[in-house]
């Protein structure tokens, strides 16, 4: 890793002039208010979904019913907004009691995945272990538990590979939730990832950071980025720099949707 000599590797500066501009521009209200476009019919199951994946321990067709089971919950999200800031409170009331926190990591998938998309699917498969696999109700209060203990670090290496369809994309937005203000564990998704790699950002094994996949030297690339910029930007929320970065990226890479985006990130890039 190369550094600048006092000890800051050489490869963030362009990344943290264009995280100053951003930081400078946002709207930090809309960032902690920021809504999903979730389809609340499309999570509320009457019936589990069919496995159409290739699980070892899997059955042919096998019945994922790990998010039908939990219907109630489900409709009870849809009697409010389901924000960033309702999805930490109902994290953190959670606590690490096992049958609150599969709930809330469903509040987290369904505040995280594209409406479009096969969110209900994915989690299905995440809350349906295959026989002999770890159950969420048991994983994610370890989980919790390494997270707050530990640091984010921690939480990343008890979560990786522990629910089947959960990669670093998803596992990560549950350890933000799960985490406490003021020590947030940062969300690392391929927007993020490519975000860091368009602006030369290396991690310490001198390699872009990626995203694809559970990898501990990623994350930990990742974290001392984002300490860094904390420093360099006196800002302590690493959510709201991922954030930020996130948008920056969507921006680029969907400037035909500029209308559906913040006009925070619009009029910066005007």
């Amino acid at each position: 890793m190369l550094t600048d000599g006092s000890g800051v590797n050489e490869s963030y500066g362009p990344a943290l002039e264009r995280l100053r501009l951003l930081l400078d521009a946002v709207d930090r209200h809309q960032f902690l208010e920021q809504e999903t476009s979730w389809v609340p019919e499309k999570w509320s199951l009457t019936e589990g979904f069919q496995y159409k994946g290739r699980g070892k321990r899997r059955r042919q067709r096998e019945l994922l019913d790990g998010l039908a089971s939990r219907r109630v919950f489900v409709q009870s999200l849809a009697q409010t907004s389901l924000t960033r800031s309702t999805v930490r409170q109902i994290v953190d009331d959670a606590g690490e009691d096992g049958e609150r926190l599969v709930d809330a990591f469903i509040a987290v998938m369904a505040w995280g995945f594209p409406s479009r998309g096969l969110g209900p699917y994915r989690t299905s498969v995440m809350l349906s272990p295959a026989e002999g696999s770890p159950k969420p109700v048991d994983v994610l209060p370890q989980v919790v538990q390494e997270l707050r203990d530990f640091g984010s670090l921690a939480g990343y290496q008890a979560l990786m590979n522990q629910l089947e369809g959960c990669g670093p994309a998803f596992g990560t937005k549950f350890l933000y939730f799960a985490s406490r203000d003021g020590d947030r564990a940062p969300i690392l998704d391929d927007l993020v990832a490519r975000w860091m790699a368009g602006r030369g950002v290396l991690g310490g094994d001198g390699l872009s950071i990626r995203s694809r996949g559970w990898n501990t030297k990623d994350y930990k690339g990742y974290l001392a980025f984002l300490d860094t910029a904390s420093v360099d930007l006196d800002e302590p929320d690493v959510g709201l720099m991922e954030y930020v970065m996130f948008v920056d990226q969507q921006h680029n890479d969907y400037l035909a949707a500029g209308e559906s985006l913040p006009t925070w990130i619009r009029q910066l890039s005007e």
